[in-house]
């Protein structure tokens, strides 16, 4: 890769466009620690290692679809087709110009309702020019979302929990689906094997050139769709639709639409499911779509990954998802607050098991920015993450942007079914002893109970802001200035969104979550939240007004102090001076006299 002075560059010959310098390669084996390239050893060097452990993205901040695997495949589907009738379908899918119901569509640009995708890939009937328009604009931002999110539950799980698997070296050892995502999460995960497997031949644990091969099922609906992603996942099952195991032959007797024989119930290691609750209407549709991915993930350590989109109203489906798990499916964990409740219907109750979640959260209880269940207007406050890619040429085309480097904004929860976690630290006294710092510490931290941080992080002049979720499941704001401690401010300064944060901080404050106003039900008032929406803007420029008054009146006392220190040799020195002058003009009156003496002789 070239450095800052070449300017800009070519990704390769076959796409004529460029990118900034900015954007440095980020490879599948390109992570911190483990996955760290060599080229970035003495930058790393510089930060402490629980900062580097807790990075979220590392310095890189993008990734690439693989070349072989999506790009070129795609490439060659899209290749019989105008593009410009890709992109007229993909805009009639999608919701128009800039693919609003995509799943790439920014918070900050949504001037429409916030509504699911527009093309999933459970629709049952696509044309072809529709099953061309999903494969160029749909699957590049899902295979990102799905890759980050993928990689920060193995960095959370750590390395023994994948390699030990790969080692043993069984076919088919490994399961995952991924429903809808068509297939952009099998990519991702390939991408990921790959990696892991390349490190155990390093260190000599394996020969083999391939990881041993595994299982992997994705939900296709469509036959004109199934055709095109066989061209890229050529060893994978497709389903046309999501088993439904409660509605199965074992319970004909409480449901009338159950079948007369039991379904072969077939469970996976990996559930990813991606954009499956907004399109659904909050209540039993969505309450439905969540038993039906629960019953697919296994329940001695199977994992299930919900992704929604980055914005409000995909946040609140993703947090009522997390909510119901953990209130209905799950033992609360040791020392955390049982948050349990009744179901809304019978039929949805089940015994509650094992589990804990992996990421992004680092406590078990309520989500503090979904304290009210419905959909919020106003919402400002929400948790999201956001990662970088490159656009494939095809797909920058179909958007109509002449960059090709972007981002997607998601939100998504990470849990372990049947296993559960104990947790060394209370909410409060890990987050006490986050705020502390382990800079100097002996004991390493439980990567699992520190604060994350949860926005861009407020970069001013000898200070920076960041606002934390703790592990006490509380919003704070966090603020390290240069003289709390250089190698924490230099980390602080170099943080990113998503971060896990050790190196503690100066001052600590709670964090106002804007939550907006909730409807519980259709047709009641908007109920207003703990924050008056209106004031809301006004009392977060107050809250970094106060902080910045406060670290301004402290480099002012320290400017007094020395003023005041000095004042005695500031005084002396100006007496001198006009005792000097007083001298001077004492003297020149006295030759003068002198001289008028000497010439009239008195």
């Amino acid at each position: 890769m070239g450095g800052a002075k070449e300017g800009r560059r070519k990704i390769s010959d076959e796409d004529e466009y460029e990118f900034d310098d900015e954007y440095e390669g980020e490879d599948a084996d390109g992570e911190d620690g483990e996955w760290a390239l060599d080229t970035e050893g003495e930058k790393q060097a510089r930060f402490h290692p629980y900062t580097l452990q807790g990075h979220f993205l590392n310095a890189d901040k993008r990734i690439e679809l693989p070349q072989e695997q999506l790009q070129r495949p795609i490439k060659e589907l899209l290749e019989r087709t105008d593009i410009s009738h890709v992109k007229e379908a993909a805009e009639a899918a999608f919701g128009g110009k800039g693919l609003p119901l995509s799943p790439a569509a920014f918070a900050s640009r949504q001037n429409k309702p916030m509504l699911g995708v527009g093309l999933p890939p459970d629709t049952k009937h696509m044309t072809e020019i529709q099953a061309d328009a999903f494969i160029a604009s749909f699957i590049p931002p899902v295979y990102a979302s799905s890759f980050r999110a993928l990689r920060e539950v193995r960095k959370r799980l750590g390395s023994d929990w994948l390699q030990s698997r790969l080692k043993q070296g069984k076919a088919g050892e490994l399961t995952i689906l991924d429903t809808g995502g068509g297939g952009a999460a099998l990519a991702a995960w390939q991408q990921i094997l790959r990696a892991e497997w390349a490190l155990l031949r390093e260190k000599g644990e394996v020969e083999a050139e391939e990881p041993p091969p595994w299982k992997q099922t994705a939900i296709v609906a469509s036959d004109r769709l199934r055709d095109r992603v066989k061209h890229f996942l050529p060893d994978t099952t497709l389903l046309p639709r999501l088993p439904d195991y409660q509605h199965s032959g074992p319970t004909r007797g409480q449901r009338l639409d159950a079948g007369p024989t039991p379904q072969p119930q077939k469970a996976y290691d990996i559930v990813v499911a991606s954009h499956q609750l907004l399109g659904k209407e909050l209540g039993h549709r969505r309450q439905a779509v969540l038993n039906k991915l629960w019953s697919v993930v296994k329940k001695d350590g199977g994992i299930l990954i919900v992704v929604e989109k980055g914005h409000p109203r995909g946040f609140e489906a993703m947090a009522h998802a997390r909510e119901t798990v953990l209130k209905r499916f799950l033992l609360p964990q040791s020392g955390a607050e049982d948050v349990g409740g009744q179901a809304a219907d019978p039929a949805f109750e089940r015994e509650r098991e094992p589990g804990h979640i992996i990421a992004p959260c680092t406590n078990q209880e309520t989500c503090p920015m979904y304290l009210t269940h419905g959909e919020s207007q106003g919402r400002k406050d929400f948790c999201h993450f956001r990662q970088g890619y490159v656009r494939p040429k095809t797909y920058a085309t179909v958007l109509g942007r002449l960059k090709n480097v972007t981002s997607v904004e998601f939100s998504f929860v990470a849990i372990h079914r049947g296993v559960s976690k104990p947790q060394p630290l209370t909410g409060s006294e890990a987050t006490r002893k986050a705020f502390d710092s382990y800079e100097h510490s002996k004991q390493p931290p439980d990567m699992d109970q520190l604060p994350r941080i949860i926005s861009r992080p407020l970069k001013k002049q000898r200070h920076i802001i960041i606002d934390v979720c703790t592990p006490e499941a509380k919003v704070e704001r966090w603020t390290v200035p240069k003289s709390y401690s250089k190698l924490a401010y230099h980390d602080a300064r170099r943080s990113t969104w998503g971060d896990l944060w050790a190196m503690g901080a100066k001052t600590r404050m709670p964090r106002k979550v804007r939550h907006g106003k909730v409807a519980h039900e259709k047709g009641k008032p908007m109920l207003e939240e703990r924050d008056d929406d209106e004031d809301a803007d006004e009392r977060d420029r107050d809250d970094d007004d106060e902080i910045i008054q406060m670290l301004a009146e402290k480099r002012q006392e320290k400017r007094n102090e020395r003023i005041k220190k000095n004042w005695k040799n500031i005084v002396g020195q100006y007496k001198r001076r006009q005792a000097k002058l007083k001298d001077a003009d004492r003297r020149m009156v006295e030759k003068e006299e002198q001289a008028w003496r000497e010439k009239f002789g008195r």
